[in-house]
This record gives C-alpha cells, sequence and structure tokens, in this order.
C-alpha cells in the first residue's frame, strides 16, 4: 500500500476541533478526563487513506494522554506493519474522547483494557468524531469493533457481525449537508489483543485481509479521481 510517508503538519481546524472538545461535558465520561487524549504525535497525513475508529481506550492513554498507545499500540504495529507502515501513516481517533473508568487503586488486579462505551455515550461524543471526519476526509473509514460502528453511524447501524469484511456507508453530519464515506467494519483491537491466532483463516489474518480490502479500495477511489499515488 503506497502512503505518504513524510508527515504533514496538523491543520489550525483539527487542531481547534480538539482543543473545543477538551472542556467537554456531554456525559459523565468527562469527569474521567484530566485532559484530552491526542491522536499519536504532533503530526499526520492531511488526507489519510485510512481512518481507524476504535470502540475503547486502551488504560495506558491515562499515563501518556495520547491515542494510541500502549497494548492498543503493538497490536496496530503489529498488524500495520504487514503494510510497511507504522501507525504514523494513518488517522486514529476513538469512538468516545475520555476514557470510560479509571484504574481502582484498592483493586490488586491491573486495569487490562478499558471498559466499552454505551450507547448514549458514543451519541454524545459523535459530532466530534463526525468533524474530524469531515475535516481529514479519508478515503476509507475502518471501524475496530461493534461500538466504533455504532459512533460512526448516527442512526440505524448496520448489525455488527453480519458485515464483517463489509463497506457500508454512514451520513456523517455537520457542514451545509452530510456526507457519504465509505466505512470498512472489522473486529476492535481489543478482541485482536485478546486473540492472538495468527494461522491461515484465523483472526489476525481476517482483519489483516479486511484492512488490506479497504486499502485496495482507497487506492481505486484516489485512482478514479485521476490522482498520482507514490509507490
Amino acid at each position: 500500500m503506497a502512503l505518504n510517508t513524510v508527515a504533514s503538519p496538523l491543520s489550525d481546524k483539527l487542531w481547534a476541533v480538539q482543543r473545543c472538545w477538551a472542556s467537554c461535558d456531554k456525559c459523565g465520561l468527562s469527569k474521567f478526563r484530566s485532559m484530552p487524549a491526542y491522536t499519536k504525535a504532533e503530526h499526520g497525513p492531511r488526507k489519510p487513506e485510512l481512518l481507524f475508529v476504535t470502540d475503547r481506550f486502551d488504560p495506558a492513554v491515562l499515563q501518556t494522554r495520547e491515542f494510541p498507545t500502549g497494548n492498543y499500540e503493538g497490536v496496530l504495529r503489529t498488524l500495520l506493519s504487514s503494510f510497511g507502515h507504522i501507525p504514523a501513516d494513518y488517522w486514529f481517533t476513538p469512538a468516545t474522547l475520555c476514557p470510560t473508568t479509571v484504574p481502582d487503586p484498592d483493586d490488586w488486579r491491573p486495569l487490562e483494557l478499558m471498559p466499552v462505551p454505551n450507547r448514549a455515550q458514543v451519541s454524545a461524543c459523535r459530532p466530534r468524531l463526525h468533524e474530524e471526519i469531515r475535516l481529514l476526509c479519508p478515503e476509507i473509514v475502518v471501524c475496530l469493533g461493534k461500538m466504533a460502528v455504532e459512533a460512526v453511524f448516527p442512526k440505524n447501524p448496520p448489525k455488527f457481525v453480519p458485515n464483517l469484511g463489509e463497506i457500508v456507508e454512514p451520513q456523517v453530519s455537520g457542514g451545509m449537508a452530510p456526507i457519504v464515506v465509505p466505512c470498512m467494519v472489522t473486529y476492535s483491537l481489543s478482541h485482536l489483543y485478546r486473540n492472538w491466532d495468527m494461522s491461515e483463516g484465523g483472526l489476525w489474518n481476517t482483519a489483516f485481509n479486511h484492512i488490506q480490502q479497504a486499502s485496495v479500495i482507497a487506492r481505486h477511489l484516489r485512482e478514479q479521481r485521476g490522482e498520482n499515488i507514490s509507490d
């Protein structure tokens, strides 16, 4: 998959979106946030071929304040290294800006994964997500997990399991009129983290094939517009 590996500064508009939502208190999750979680690094593709929406945070985000991080970043690096690229070459954003909990200091068990946000929480954060998608204008949105799909769809989200590996088309709101963006449905990062099945036809190869298919479609869309794709 050919992508421009030279990172470009994020636009002022995108920074403005993240700063604006840094003080959001539309749902109860805001009480778990001491500062917003930004996408990894201060640079990224202005128009990424693939924009990944994840269903939840890795607990390590509470320390790093960056996303993706911790175990999730490890999963992404393993998955995307097959394409010859790293997470910084793409754009990642969570279904909710805020973590869904904080570790209990009295609990001897370490917090391995954050709880999945509920429908009300992803609904409250959807305007922020849709604004990011509109500003970045990716070729394909890759929804990692069931609640990632529900976060992208403003109403009538498709059923998750029957649509694994399928392209669905939500209407992204904002601006003067909604826009339709193709979305690939695949497994969540937490599912991949807990199931390291790399056999032929196993979970990891299945998710890899989904992402590869999304990449092929993204390339085709760019070629249809007559855009040059550097190898």
